[in-house]
């Protein structure tokens, strides 16, 4: 028996749809299972995710005026935007600039989000420093990795003669840190993280809306598109979607199914599969609950690209270990052009005749999701009515909203990374012997 569920987010703007579909003979006992257990907890985790005060769920209150009058405030010979930061600093802001950056924009953005030295030599020797203008971005304002980058081209700055209030802007603690202490002590135009934001819930932050400000991205209608989630899968509880799809993720992983692949049908998405592997695996992976009962628990993300990985990943997936559920995501408008397949081509080529490049992609997807379901792999189909700042604010919070609930179905901690903190540390005593 099919389980089948379709549940959609809609306003006038853009519309996220949710659908999910299985072939697997515990697709009867999956919907039992929605229906009698989760389902029934549904208030008592919706009330507990709220009382946890996590800022991401109320983001859209934040004041944003600031931000928005940068493009007026910044020199007018600035045309060059080089983040500095690392991990929920800089993956979704990249995201964001690479799925909404307008055709228009005359300001070219670099994302430095390694300290890998052959990438930070030849973006120092390509950057015209008195036309650059430099985001750091860090929660703490103490991570080693982004005060590296950050001291490495202050000072090519300084050497330049360069007035450093004029190329640098921070994003960090409100309170502490040294890039607050030196923002303070330079006049460096700062934008303070939430305290009750993680750096991975952070891209609706200053985080991620002072670059998308920047690149010239409505940054109202981001959080707008955040709000509707919130609104109505927490606050109105008319729409259930983050909540199933979180369940869904629970489920299959009790059914030893950890792996869950996030492939988008379009490469303004692409870079969606890397925000959201750092979500899953930062929040996910744990070895306790919150109550400290020891476990082994985490879903493994991994980011594929549709159509290109049907040729490279989609065999494993399909006729490999039945281990993984797969989330395609879509765009139910692309542009319409044409494939005008040349007279000369042979019959079998014939089909593409009359036909889009959307359509060809579309039919791609089509073939990839009855192809896995018929190979008894779970699939969902997330639709996007467009690909605009309300439709992406959408998405970003729909996934933030599952991981949340997801903490409450698994009595696990989304929102600490212990295990990151422990690297750091053994990092800074090996470079201080």
């Amino acid at each position: 028996m099919a389980f089948d569920h379709k549940i959609q987010i809609a306003n006038i703007n853009s519309m996220i749809g949710f659908q999910h579909t299985s072939a697997q003979q515990t697709d009867y006992e999956f919907n039992t299972t929605v229906t009698k257990t989760y389902l029934a907890k549904l208030t008592d985790h919706q009330k507990s995710l709220q009382k946890q005060n996590q800022g991401f769920m109320n983001l859209h209150s934040q004041h944003i005026d600031e931000i928005e009058s940068l493009n007026g405030s910044i020199l007018p010979s600035i045309d060059h935007i080089c983040v500095l930061g690392i991990g929920g600093s800089m993956l979704g802001p990249k995201f964001i600039i690479d799925a909404l950056q307008m055709k228009n924009s005359t300001k070219q953005f670099v994302f430095l989000d390694n300290i890998d030295p052959d990438e930070i030599s030849k973006v120092s020797r390509e950057l015209p420093l008195e036309r650059t203008l430099f985001l750091v971005q860090s929660k703490s304002g103490t991570t080693p990795e982004t005060i590296a980058q950050f001291s490495f081209f202050l000072n090519k700055c300084l050497n330049q003669g360069l007035e450093i209030h004029e190329h640098f802007i921070f994003v960090t603690d409100p309170d502490s840190g040294y890039l607050r202490e030196f923002g303070n002590k330079r006049g460096i135009t700062m934008f303070h993280i939430p305290k009750n934001v993680g750096g991975r819930f952070s891209v609706l932050t200053p985080v991620g809306l002072v670059s998308a400000s920047l690149a010239g991205i409505d940054i109202r209608q981001l959080l707008l598109g955040s709000e509707s989630i919130i609104d109505r899968q927490l606050m109105s509880h008319g729409d259930v979607s983050a909540y199933l799809y979180a369940c869904q993720l629970h489920y299959y992983y009790t059914k030893q199914l950890p792996i869950h692949v996030i492939m988008p049908y379009s490469d303004r998405l692409k870079l969606f599969g890397d925000w959201a592997t750092q979500l899953i695996s930062e929040s996910t992976g744990k070895n306790r609950t919150r109550d400290g009962e020891d476990i082994e628990f985490g879903i493994t993300p991994l980011p594929a690209r549709g159509a290109t990985d049907q040729h490279s990943q989609l065999q494993l997936f399909v006729e490999g270990p039945k281990d993984k559920t797969v989330t395609i995501i879509r765009s139910n408008e692309t542009a319409n052009i044409s494939i005008d397949p040349d007279d000369s081509l042979p019959d079998e080529f014939k089909f593409l005749s009359d036909h889009t490049f959307g359509e060809l992609l579309n039919a791609e997807l089509e073939g990839t999701r009855t192809s896995l379901i018929e190979s008894n792999v779970p699939v969902s189909v997330i639709s996007l009515n467009r690909i605009n700042e309300y439709s992406i604010g959408q998405l970003i919070q729909f996934y933030q909203l599952a991981i949340g609930y997801l903490g409450e179905i698994t009595s696990i901690d989304m929102f600490n990374q212990p295990g990151v903190e422990r690297s750091k540390v053994l990092a800074k005593e090996m470079l201080s012997k």
